[in-house]
């Protein structure tokens, strides 16, 4: 990654260069100056300048095919359960932004940091079993249609640009089915080949087991009266 930042460090530079050639016509075609307006001087600074245009050619011929390799793909999960109680009881409970850790077994305690629970804006704090914390923002509250979503903001994400739905649909009067999807990119995007056991199809799976597990603790809780 150093190396990475290093060279795109080196592209900007030749860009600055390539800015301060005045010769540079439409669409980047050089323009023919005379040789006798020329002064030796101004001649080998353009000669210099025209060198330095060659290497950002190269730069961008080397690096363009690694930072489109580099585009991580977006991955997505969606699980899916049918719990015996009313849409309105199990809306409850899922809107319940600052309530998570009540039916997820892997989340220790949760708190709301910023905003009002139930209010897009809002911003909560996980503490997982393990210890670490990630900060979260509900980004849409609809309960029209009892559907809320959110993604990371800070701390120690599972993946990038994770963007995670919970809604909640009614089959009939006492039977509901809540659908929990989300979108994301592994957090090493920049590497075809991740540290670790990282790679998309370990992280798809790690998804989909705790949206199994906690969609499960939903169905539990509810189902036994618990919450």
């Amino acid at each position: 990654m150093r190396g990475f930042k290093q060279n795109v460090g080196d592209i900007h530079l030749y860009i600055k260069l390539v800015n301060e050639l005045s010769v540079l016509g439409h669409r980047g075609t050089l323009l023919i100056v005379r040789k006798s307006k020329i002064k030796p001087a101004a001649k080998e600074h353009s000669m210099k300048l025209k060198y330095a245009l060659g290497i950002f050619s190269c730069f961008l011929l080397m690096w363009t095919p690694l930072l489109h390799s580099a585009e991580a793909p977006e991955l997505s999960v969606r699980q899916a359960i049918q719990i015996n109680a009313p849409a309105n009881e199990v809306w409850d409970v899922v809107s319940d932004f600052g309530g998570i850790h009540n039916w997820l077994i892997f989340i220790k305690d949760t708190k709301i940091t910023l905003g009002k629970n139930r209010q897009k804006g809002a911003i909560r704090l996980l503490t997982r079993g393990n210890g670490t914390k990630i900060e979260e923002r509900l980004v849409a509250y609809d309960p029209s249609n009892m559907t809320a979503s959110y993604s990371y903001v800070q701390g120690v994400p599972l993946s990038s640009d994770y963007y995670s739905t919970m809604t909640v649909k009614i089959i009939n009067k006492g039977l509901s089915q809540v659908e929990w999807k989300a979108t994301f990119r592994r957090v090493h995007y920049w590497r075809d080949t991740p540290p670790g056991a990282r790679d998309d199809e370990t992280l798809v799976k790690l998804y989909n087991k705790i949206y199994e597990v906690g969609l499960k603790g939903i169905k539990d809780k509810i189902e036994s009266g618990s919450i």
